[in-house]
């Protein structure tokens, strides 16, 4: 499909396509070490749902569940629209107050699509850090020891498994 794109579309779709994916990598890096706000709205329960096997939803998969689509007549619109949802919805916050930050890719591409302005900006600065990117990474051991002193790892244990 992307090979079939030229002139400025080509561009275009270029542009955000690697603003979209270092987005994603971006929002995933910054929960690692620690719950970390996305800086926009997670739209889990308002644009997406989690069905489980047994008929249980709930708006994210780290969410408990908080209802039956059977008690719903198994009626999405209705589940999505219902009372259950509307108050996890609230229980989730916005913005910064948002009490989310997980690093489910389906969440995160769904609220940055649902959240324009956002989702531009975001883009925009995806796709420049990309060009940075181009630049080959020199390692060396004063890198690798900051890398194990930041993540404490433990070198007799590497040593071990086979690693040092």
């Amino acid at each position: 499909m992307a090979k079939d794109v030229t002139g400025f579309r080509k561009h275009i779709t270029r542009f955000f396509y690697l603003g979209l994916i270092r987005t994603l990598y971006d929002v995933r890096a910054s929960n690692i070490d620690q719950p970390t706000p996305w800086g926009m709205d997670c739209t889990a329960g308002e644009t997406t749902l989690v069905i489980d096997y047994d008929g249980r939803f709930r708006s994210c998969e780290l969410r408990q569940p908080i209802g039956n689509v059977k008690e719903y007549g198994c009626d999405i619109q209705a589940v999505m629209h219902g009372e259950a949802m509307k108050k996890e919805v609230d229980d989730l916050g916005c913005g910064a107050k948002a009490n989310c930050w997980c690093t489910h890719g389906c969440w995160i591409m769904s609220s940055i699509v649902f959240n324009p302005r956002k989702m531009v900006t975001k883009v925009f600065k995806g796709y420049r850090e990309t060009k940075k990117l181009a630049q080959p990474i020199v390692f060396n051991e004063e890198l690798l020891q900051g890398i194990e002193a930041k993540y404490n790892l433990d070198r007799e244990k590497l040593a071990t498994i086979g690693v040092l």
